[in-house]
């Protein structure tokens, strides 16, 4: 510690005139500097979407029930059975020889109360495609058609028509027999004569036929096929053949008239759009129902329209995808081809800024 006198002698020294003292040192204090938070982290999630999905958001289909492994089978009627493996074994080409030609029989799911049979055909080469719904009432059948094609004679429309319950009613008790007709050759070889021959036929005949009998309970009883008619094939299509004939003489003979599409008429497109979706349709069948998204979907179609767009590169693919973004452009009114400046983005362009704001 230090003594008084020396702390008098060093005051008494600053404050004697003449005597200059040394300024103590001013130290300035900055304020503290603010705190700034860091830049939050990037978000995965999609953060737009308020131009896609301006007229609200979808509800998502729910996930496909799983089928039944062992389901109930309905006895199959007797005299119908004997009709269709008549008319099987007759047809039927027998493409190789030793061979014996097998006709089983499916699995009859649905019940006889049917609610409501679904058919679809169409042409490969002409661009067609019919969604045709029979509608089961107390006293007769509502008929209600999407009538389309997209190279020849191209057109759009939606046909109604009433026809005759008990006509109906028998002309499905035959076909439902028909669809589950399960044929195929088994080879056969004459240890004496060695190996035999074979051969197919073939055209460029490339159809489309689906066929779907519903019942009170939403059970199913369904088949369908799409390729060309060839000997090679037969086991499959035939069966669809025997069984949509009918259908389609009974379409070609009725008188539809024409109205414009309504609510009723897009759920069931929406319901024939996810279940084929959901499978692996035929390359055309998929272009033919993305370009009818745009005229008769609904928000709901855009997720899955969206999902084509991470197709491979290909010439339907490409198609596809072209129709993919009209449908979504039709389907939510916002034209994903425009910038935000009014230039026209390229097509990388548009399906980056439909991803980010089509994203779920």
């Amino acid at each position: 510690m230090r003594s008084p006198a020396l702390l008098v002698m060093f005051v008494s020294a600053c404050t004697t005139p003449h005597v200059v003292c040394p300024t103590p040192p001013v130290v300035v204090r900055e304020p503290p500097a603010p705190v700034v938070a860091p830049p939050p982290l990037a978000d995965a999630r999609p953060t737009s979407g308020a131009q896609c999905w301006a007229k609200g958001r979808p509800t998502l289909a729910p996930p496909q029930p799983a089928t039944d492994p062992a389901p109930s089978c309905n006895a199959l009627d007797m005299g119908e059975h004997a009709k269709v493996e008549a008319r099987v074994r007759k047809e039927f080409v027998v493409y190789e020889k030793p061979s014996k030609l097998v006709v089983d029989f499916g699995c009859d799911v649905a019940s006889e109360q049917v609610r409501e049979v679904v058919f679809e055909d169409g042409s490969g080469h002409g661009g067609s495609l019919r969604i045709v719904r029979f509608r089961r009432e107390p006293d007769s059948v509502i008929v209600r058609m999407i009538d389309s094609a997209h190279y020849r004679d191209a057109h759009l429309g939606i046909r109604t028509a009433t026809v005759d319950l008990a006509k109906f009613d028998a002309l499905i008790a035959s076909s439902r027999v028909a669809l589950l007709a399960r044929p195929h050759l088994i080879r056969l070889v004459d240890p004496k004569r060695g190996i035999g021959i074979g051969g197919g036929a073939g055209s460029s005949n490339d159809f489309h036929l689906a066929l779907a009998i519903i019942d009170l309970e939403g059970k199913v009883t369904a088949g369908q096929f799409t390729g060309y008619s060839s000997s090679l094939g037969q086991e499959r299509s035939l069966p669809l053949r025997l069984a949509s004939a009918p259908i389609e003489q009974l379409l070609a003979a009725t008188t539809f008239r024409d109205e414009v599409a309504t609510d009723a008429d897009r759920q069931m497109f929406m319901a024939q759009f996810t279940r084929t979706m959901r499978g692996d349709p035929y390359w055309w069948v998929k272009e033919r129902y993305v370009a009818l998204a745009a005229e008769l979907g609904t928000l709901a179609a855009v997720p899955t329209l969206v999902a084509l767009l991470d197709a491979p590169a290909g010439a339907s693919e490409d198609r596809t995808r072209a129709a993919a973004v009209d449908a979504i452009i039709a389907l939510t009114g916002w034209n994903a081809r425009l910038a935000p400046d009014g230039s026209t983005r390229s097509p990388e362009a548009t399906i980056a800024a439909v991803r980010a704001d089509c994203a779920l």
